[in-house]
C-alpha cells in the first residue's frame, strides 16, 4: 500500500528581483511580471522523482509577484516626477519592506517502509531541491526577476539557509546592454521549463550530461557572493557546455563559443580578448600565481585590494554575460545542449 504523508513549509525572502541597476526597468519590470504571472501556473506545482519514492511539490508564489508589482508602481510614481523631498520620501516609501512568505506544501508517495521512516528528511531535501530548480529556472528565463538571497526555510521551529544570488544573472543582463557583447534577453517560461526538465529530470546531485554541469556550476557561481573562485566555476560551464576537454587548445573553447553565438568580427575580437584575460585570471587561480586578498576585503587598510577586485569583476562581468547569452542561445534553438564535429577541407592544386 502507497505512503502518503503530507508537510507544509515556509519559504521566506527579502529578495525579490533585481538590484544591482534599474537600466531599462520600463522593459523588464513588465517581462519580470509576466514571467511571475506564469510561473504561478507552471512552477506552482512539480513532482519530483527520488529513489523509490515521489515528492509532489506545490507552492504559491503569489506574495513574490506582488512585491514585483509593488516596485514597478513605485518606480512609474518616481520616475513620474515629485514636487518636494516630502513627496519623494512618499514615494520611497511603496517600495517592497517586508519579506514574502512563500506558503509550500509537500506530499511523500512512496510504497517501502523506508519511505514511511525517513519521509520527513525527504520532504525537506525535496522542497530544498525545488526551490533551488525555481531560482535556476526563472532567472535563465529572464535574468535577474529571482532572487532568494538569505532566504529562509521554515518548518516548525527549524530555519534552513537557502541563500541564493541573482546578482550575476542581473550583471550578465547589464552586460548585454553594451551593443557589442552577447545579447541576453527574456525567454518564454514554458520553454525554459521543457528544456531544463529535459536536461535535469530528477534531484540527483551529480550531473549527468554536459549542460547539467553548467547549471551545477551557475549554482555554485550563485552562492560565492563575488568571490575570484566564480572564474573557476565559469570554466567548468564553459569547458561542459562547448564539449573540450581540459587542458584544450584555448583557441577551439573562444572558437566555439563565437560559433554558437554567431558573432561578428568585431564581437569576435572582443571576445577573445576578454576571455584571454578570464584564462590568465582563471590559470593564476589554479596554479598559485593569484593574489588572495584577506576576506575582510577592506579598501581603507589596503587600497590595493579594489583594483585587485575590479580586475577580476570586469573580467567575470563579460564572462557571465556570455556564459548566459550562450544556455539562452541553445534554449532558443530547442537543443539540451550543443555538440561539435571536427571537419577537415584542402585547399585545391591550381
Amino acid at each position: 500500500m502507497d505512503v502518503h504523508i503530507r508537510y507544509s513549509h515556509t519559504f521566506e525572502t527579502r529578495g525579490y528581483g533585481r538590484s544591482v541597476s534599474d537600466e531599462g526597468w520600463e522593459k523588464f519590470d513588465l517581462e519580470h511580471i509576466g514571467v511571475w504571472k506564469s510561473a504561478l501556473e507552471l512552477l506552482s506545482t512539480r513532482a519530483l522523482k527520488l529513489p523509490n519514492c515521489t515528492a509532489n511539490v506545490e507552492a504559491d508564489w503569489t506574495p513574490v509577484l506582488k512585491m514585483h508589482e509593488r516596485h514597478h508602481a513605485t518606480m512609474k510614481r518616481l520616475h513620474g516626477g515629485y514636487k518636494d523631498e516630502k513627496e519623494l520620501h512618499s514615494i520611497l516609501k511603496g517600495f517592497p519592506s517586508r519579506k514574502a512568505r512563500v506558503k509550500l506544501a509537500t506530499e511523500i508517495v512512496g510504497s517501502d517502509k523506508r519511505t514511511k521512516d525517513r519521509a520527513t528528511h525527504i520532504a525537506d531535501s525535496a522542497i530544498q531541491s525545488y526551490l533551488y530548480d525555481v531560482f535556476l529556472i526563472l532567472n535563465v528565463c529572464a535574468p535577474g526577476c529571482c532572487d532568494f538571497y538569505r532566504g529562509t526555510l521554515l518548518k516548525g521551529g527549524a530555519r534552513t539557509d537557502i541563500s541564493l544570488s541573482n546578482v550575476d544573472f542581473e550583471v550578465a543582463l547589464v552586460g548585454s546592454f553594451n551593443r557589442r557583447w552577447p545579447n541576453v534577453t527574456t525567454l518564454s517560461l514554458s520553454q525554459t521549463i521543457k528544456w531544463f526538465d529535459s536536461i535535469r529530470a530528477g534531484v540527483h546531485q551529480l550531473p549527468k550530461n554536459p549542460m547539467e554541469k553548467v547549471l551545477f556550476a551557475l549554482f555554485r557561481i550563485c552562492k560565492l557572493d563575488m568571490d575570484p573562485m566564480i572564474v573557476v566555476w565559469m570554466f567548468y560551464a564553459f569547458e561542459s557546455l562547448l564539449q573540450t576537454r581540459v587542458g584544450e587548445n584555448f583557441a577551439s573553447l573562444v572558437q566555439r563559443m563565437i560559433l554558437l553565438l554567431e558573432l561578428d568580427e568585431e564581437q569576435s575580437k572582443i571576445l577573445r580578448g576578454k576571455f584571454r584575460d578570464l584564462y590568465s585570471i582563471r590559470s593564476a587561480i589554479v596554479h598559485g600565481g593569484f593574489e588572495v586578498s584577506h576576506p575582510m576585503h577592506d579598501e581603507i587598510l589596503d587600497e590595493r585590494v579594489d583594483e585587485n577586485f575590479r580586475r577580476v569583476r570586469d573580467a567575470a562581468d563579460y564572462g557571465l554575460t556570455a556564459l548566459l547569452a550562450a544556455v539562452q542561445n541553445v534554449i532558443s534553438r530547442g537543443w539540451k545542449y550543443p555538440t561539435f564535429t571536427e571537419r577537415m577541407q584542402g585547399i585545391p592544386v591550381e
